[in-house]
């Protein structure tokens, strides 16, 4: 007996089924509904895209446009922000990570060092950060964000770690840090990681400072970010690098720049403080790479090696 009781027709149309053949028109499909003896389990129904069952988690799908950022809780053929068509899809969904079930412990001590501690730098002495800061970094392609958080994290003393997502282990990353002049054994750049391998290696290398370059909601979550600062001891600053979207403001879910403590918002290879919990913003910013501090085999000033050999709007 099925304690989920009698199936009824789903609103949501899914296409052919498995044994229509190729050309079988499009139907609706029977779904589920839990009754009041089994409202505990999960709420099952078929899955639109593979045809199969899927989980409560699979029916909260979110829809974000590739073009705006502008999310839906359903999918709709144009997007309502940017008038975009055929540009709404679904965010892509992972499987939790170990460290999602793992507790962080703190003493009262070390609770109360978020309140006076600070995070000692010299790259940009206007910024101001506390311990355990949250940094969200965002800016358009090209614009110097990425050199603006390898900067930072190089500036404080202690071991390093460069989460490159996007561009791994690539000359565009070689010639970043050869413009910032970061040669040094501690700064350690990782590529194709999951969430827990960056964990693990901020816990084991006692890293200071981490930079993910660049976050997405498919991969880390907002409340991941402030979980990683809990769990890692050592850690004082976590720099997360976000996209724009075409309004220019920090693409993704607003629970980012949310949990956030400070946000730095990079154009044009200048920087300036947006939002902090540390200090006022008038004329917080300045250049991402001060007069001097450039090497001197590439004093151009720009986010990116001169001749690319990618579209600008695939570069960081």
């Amino acid at each position: 007996m099925d304690v989920f009781g009698p199936q009824w027709t789903s609103p949501v149309l899914i296409g052919p089924t498995r044994n229509n053949g190729a050309n079988a028109s499009l139907s609706y499909s029977p779904i589920e509904p839990p009754n009041t003896l089994s409202y505990s389990l999960a709420f099952r129904q078929y899955c639109r895209y593979c045809n199969g069952r899927a989980t409560a988690a699979t029916m909260e799908t979110q829809w974000r446009c590739i073009r705006c950022g502008a999310q839906f809780g359903r999918h709709t053929a144009f997007c309502s922000s940017c008038w975009s068509q055929g540009s709404v899809v679904p965010l892509p969904h992972r499987n939790p990570a170990q460290m999602d079930y793992t507790p962080a412990v703190a003493t009262a001590r070390e609770l109360s060092r978020m309140a006076w501690g600070s995070v000692r730098q010299n790259a940009y002495p206007k910024l101001k950060l506390g311990a355990k800061c949250l940094l969200l970094v965002f800016g358009g392609p090209g614009s110097g964000k990425s050199t603006y958080s390898i900067r930072l994290a190089d500036s404080i003393p202690g071991t390093a770690l460069l989460v490159s997502g996007e561009e791994g282990h690539s000359p565009t990353v070689s010639a970043r840090l050869l413009r910032c002049n970061v040669k040094r054994d501690d700064f350690l750049v990782i590529e194709r990681a999951t969430v827990d391998f960056v964990v693990d290696a901020t816990i084991s290398r006692k890293a200071v400072s981490l930079v993910i370059d660049s976050i997405a909601e498919s991969v880390w979550r907002p409340d991941e970010l402030r979980h990683v600062l809990s769990l890692a001891p050592a850690l004082d600053l976590l720099i997360a690098i976000m996209q724009v979207n075409k309004a220019g403001e920090a693409a993704g879910r607003t629970a980012y720049p949310h949990e956030a403590d400070a946000i730095v918002h990079v154009e044009n290879m200048q920087w300036s403080l947006v939002k902090s919990r540390y200090q006022d913003l008038n004329s917080v910013g300045g250049d991402v790479l001060p007069a001097g501090s450039q090497h001197p085999e590439d004093n151009d000033g720009h986010d990116e090696p001169d001749a690319p050999s990618t579209p600008k709007e695939n570069l960081q």
